[in-house]
């Protein structure tokens, strides 16, 4: 219901106008499932209480095509449960286009804010910053504070559209990189290489730092030109 609620709290932005552009497109007709996705080295113990959508990772793709190619537009949960099966097979697919679902792909992954458990103050005080890009938080690079790691050789960030390496780092609700050939933008995600935890960006200067707040260190990840 909250992401129902979020997605059509900002339908305007996300979907298109409909009906000879006089109605705008929503979400309140879009079918919601949820699914428990166990990674696929974990080991499922089913009881008697049987929880619905409880699978292994890798069969969740499968189970939401499947859901999608079958799926079914109603007039709310009471719609839903008062028609018989035959109308509900019947019935068109709330659907949305491919615009659409790059906006809203793009919309969940600028909402969506890592937090780890070690670092429950997620917001805090910035230093102003140039160019777009949100500063980095003053630290303390003494013996107290993260270790700052400079390895030899750089990852290399790919454009997810062109496979580009003329990417530059960006910052625009979250961080993002942004290719010069083909002027579209991927997600900066960062994982620490040591314990594997989510890495949160940070930005000194020219310099982009993948913080981990596990083993307290901040690696160099990439250099602005």
């Amino acid at each position: 219901m909250l992401l129902r609620d979020l997605l059509h709290d900002h339908r305007e932005r996300l979907r298109d106008k409909k009906i000879l552009g006089l109605m705008q497109g929503g979400f309140r007709q879009a079918l919601y499932d949820l699914h428990v996705a166990i990674s696929d080295q974990g080991v499922i113990e089913r009881g008697r209480r049987q929880v619905a959508g409880l699978m292994k990772a890798d069969q969740v793709p499968g189970v939401i095509s499947e859901r999608i190619a079958t799926g079914v537009r109603t007039a709310g949960i009471a719609g839903f449960i008062l028609a018989n099966e035959q109308q509900r097979k019947e019935a068109p697919a709330w659907v949305m286009n491919r615009d659409e679902m790059i906006r809203v792909r793009r919309f969940l992954l600028e909402m969506h804010t890592p937090r780890s458990p070690a670092d429950p103050q997620q917001n805090s005080p910035l230093e102003a910053g140039s160019s777009g890009v949100e500063p980095v938080t003053q630290r303390n690079t003494t013996e107290s504070g993260p270790r700052i790691i400079r390895p030899k050789h750089l990852p290399v960030f790919l454009c997810t559209h062109c496979h580009s390496e003329n990417v530059a780092v960006k910052y625009a609700y979250s961080y993002y990189l942004a290719c010069a050939d083909c002027d579209k933008n991927t997600p900066l995600k960062l994982d620490c290489p040591t314990c594997n935890a989510v890495a949160k960006p940070r930005k000194r200067g020219k310099e982009f730092f993948a913080e981990c707040a596990n083993c307290n260190e901040w690696r160099l990840v990439f250099v602005a030109k």
